[in-house]
């Protein structure tokens, strides 16, 4: 299929090993692609005025293992026991 009947809601990604396979990329992209005026495509050499700064994401904190424990069967009495497995006390 080429690229030009792409539906433009289609996410794609493309991997370039090295910084000449970017260039080499980018070069195809702007011969090939944006001749054609195709709005999924924008390249620029330096972060457009008009786009909102870039903030990179935060790392999140960690509160939780995701591992947590009961200490008894007790909080545990509004679920149903009687599946075809059985909560052990250790």
């Amino acid at each position: 299929m080429s690229i030009l009947n792409l539906d433009p809601s289609v996410a794609l990604g493309f991997f370039c090993k090295e910084e000449k396979d970017f260039d080499n990329w980018c070069s195809l992209v702007q011969k090939e692609i944006l001749k054609e005026n195709l709005r999924m495509f924008e390249l620029v050499q330096k972060h457009p005025s008009h786009w909102p700064p870039f903030v990179p994401p935060a790392k999140p904190e960690v509160t939780t293992t995701g591992a947590e424990f009961i200490d008894s069967t007790e909080q545990l009495e509004d679920f149903d026991l009687e599946e075809d497995f059985e909560i052990l006390s250790v």
